[in-house]
């Protein structure tokens, strides 16, 4: 009886070494695939340069491991990817049968909106193929830049910077800048549409300066012969404080700091001025971006108090 007990024993280890040694074949993983349509335009091997697709949970967490096509369309002009189905012992964090996951489109690594399938989101099958060709918006969405997350004690009359949008189209864009009081964007709202130029005092004081200098120059040089000398130094300082005055929004009040605007880079970012803000209130603010197809695409929202 003790040597029956003592070959059990044994039997059971062996079987446990070889469950740890061999493991179990992995469960086949559930493939999605299809087309890719951009603004209207069927990509294809020789166009898909800089995509790249993505599958995650639908809070956006990884599978493992991951997910994702980035080598581009292969020569049928497909996508495809291949979803780990999860496996408690050797595939813990694959995807559960039955559960919405949510595929991405980036082009240069930057995001882009996915209208079909609604949201980019679709359920996960047990293994096996699912057809699911892709309808996306190719412009990037406009990343905000300031006032940044929150930021408090900003003036009445403030600037507002994001980066442009990018297309591999090169399509033309235009911006609508709202700024409102609620997250809904429908109470005490101020917009600026068409936007595709910096608007702002502090760029066009600064364009026109070196042109002053020049002009105050050739004035020097006409005059200082005629003793008028003092006269254009008058005249220079008096055109200097007002440009000074101008491009002034300075409504501190002593109670908090402004804090400092970011320098632009008038290549790749665009700055608008909104003046008329409410003093002690909170604002929302979004960038919409409508390209040449009318496709539009929301930046995320940012919040900010006025002082």
């Amino acid at each position: 009886m003790k040597t029956l007990k003592i070959m059990t024993g044994l039997i059971v280890i062996l079987l446990l070494i070889k469950s740890i040694a061999f493991p179990q074949t992995l469960i086949p993983p559930f493939r999605i695939g299809g087309t890719v349509t951009a603004d209207g335009v069927l990509l294809s091997q020789s166009t898909d340069d800089g995509y790249t697709f993505e599958v995650t949970r639908q809070d956006g967490s990884s599978y493992m491991p991951p997910a994702e096509d980035t080598d581009g369309l292969n020569e049928y002009n497909v996508y495809y990817i291949d979803i780990p189905i999860s496996d408690i012992l050797n595939q813990p964090d694959g995807a559960m049968p039955g559960e919405t996951a949510k595929i991405h489109a980036f082009y240069n690594n930057e995001e882009l909106v996915i209208t079909s399938p609604p949201n980019g989101e679709f359920k996960v099958g047990n293994s096996g193929d699912l057809p699911l060709s892709l309808n996306i918006i190719a412009h990037t969405k406009p990343q905000l830049i300031y006032p940044s997350y929150g930021q408090e004690c900003l003036r009445t009359t403030e600037q507002f910077i994001w980066r442009k949008s990018t297309d591999p189209n090169r399509d033309q864009f235009k911006y609508k800048l709202q700024v409102c009081e609620d997250t809904e964007f429908t109470t005490g709202c101020i917009s600026k549409e068409n936007l595709s130029y910096i608007n702002s005092k502090y760029f066009y004081y600064a364009g026109i300066g070196p042109w002053i200098f020049l002009f105050g120059t050739g004035l020097f040089g006409s005059y200082c012969k005629k003793r008028k000398l003092a006269l254009l130094i008058i005249m220079l300082v008096i055109t200097a404080m007002f440009l000074v005055s101008c491009g002034s929004t300075s409504e501190d009040n002593g109670t908090c700091e402004h804090p400092s605007v970011p320098n632009v880079d008038t290549q790749n970012e665009i700055v608008h001025e909104i003046s008329g803000l409410k003093s002690g209130t909170t604002y929302y603010w979004k960038v919409i971006v409508t390209d040449e197809h009318n496709s539009s695409v929301h930046s995320e929202t940012r919040s900010f108090t006025t002082q």
